[in-house]
């Protein structure tokens, strides 16, 4: 008889752990791609803004979040630290909105649709600032494609 309480722990403590790894095995993620990116950049010499392009090689994470008060977080591929915590999950439509994401001291917004599988990273600010240092910012968008994994 003293063998059945000893067993029954080990089973509660196993099926606990089985039910841990399920949980973090099942969590769902996406890795983001940008595609395409745009804005404007003043040009010093012309004292006016132009169209420019800008690269696309990052890649982004989105993955539920490890702090309890935040539903997603977004990790840029290649750094290890997280550049947005996003305080609402996906709502009814597949959209996952993550306003004032951090990214070397910026701040932009990133929108994800599960549905269409694409993203939107902005970057609002430069063109509005008003002091000259600032206009070194570029307001730019980036479009891309996330995939589960």
């Amino acid at each position: 008889m003293k063998a059945l309480p000893y067993r029954s722990i080990v089973v509660a403590i196993l099926s606990i752990a089985l039910v841990a790894y399920v949980s973090i095995a099942n969590a769902e993620q996406y890795l983001c791609v940008a595609d395409k990116s745009v804005g404007f950049a003043y040009d010093k010499v012309t004292k006016a803004w132009g169209n420019a392009n800008f690269s696309t090689d990052a890649k982004y994470l989105v993955s539920e979040s490890k702090e309890p008060k935040y539903a997603y977080q977004i990790t840029r591929i290649g750094t290890n630290y997280r550049l947005a915590s996003c305080k609402q999950d996906f709502n009814k439509y597949g959209y996952l909105v993550c306003p004032d994401v951090a990214i070397a001291n910026k701040f932009y917004d990133f929108s994800f649709n599960r549905i269409s599988s694409k993203f939107l990273l902005i970057f609002p600010y430069g063109y509005i600032d008003v002091t000259p240092d600032e206009r070194n910012a570029s307001p730019y968008m980036e479009i891309g494609k996330c995939s589960p994994f």
